[in-house]
C-alpha cells in the first residue's frame, strides 16, 4: 500500500510478475506485469489527488488475505473522490502478487 501511495507505477513493477492478474472494475482483468502497470499509469492519471488508508486485513490462507481500504481524493476536473474498498489478493513463494482483485461499495466512480 505504501508503494501504491506514491502513485508511480515504477514503484508497483517488483510486486508483479507476467502471470499476475489484477481486475479492478469497470475495466475487465489484465493479465501480466506490463499491462497492469499501464493500468494503474491509467487510474492515476484520472486523478489530481488519491489516496488508500486500509482499516482491517484478514487472513484467508497462507498466501492470500482480504482487505477493507478507504479511497478518497480529487478527479482531475475537481470533483471529489471517496470510496470503500475490499480486496481480496493472492501472493505467491516470493510475495509477489498473483492475483488481486477490488469490489467497491460505490461504483458512481467510474462515471467521472
Amino acid at each position: 500500500m505504501h508503494d501504491l501511495q506514491k502513485r508511480d507505477p515504477q514503484q508497483l513493477e517488483k510486486w508483479f510478475t507476467p502471470e499476475s492478474v489484477v481486475w479492478i472494475p469497470p475495466a475487465n482483468p489484465v493479465k501480466g506485469k506490463n499491462k497492469i502497470l499501464v493500468l494503474f499509469r491509467a487510474i492515476f492519471s484520472r486523478y489530481k489527488e488519491l489516496n488508500w488508508q486500509i482499516e482491517k486485513i484478514f487472513e484467508v490462507a497462507d498466501n492470500q488475505c482480504v482487505y477493507f481500504s478507504s479511497s478518497w481524493g480529487a478527479f482531475r476536473n475537481g470533483s471529489n473522490y471517496k470510496n470503500r474498498i475490499v480486496t481480496e489478493i493472492l501472493f505467491n513463494e516470493k510475495g509477489e502478487i498473483t492475483n488481486l482483485s477490488d469490489y467497491f461499495k460505490d461504483t458512481l466512480f467510474s462515471n467521472s
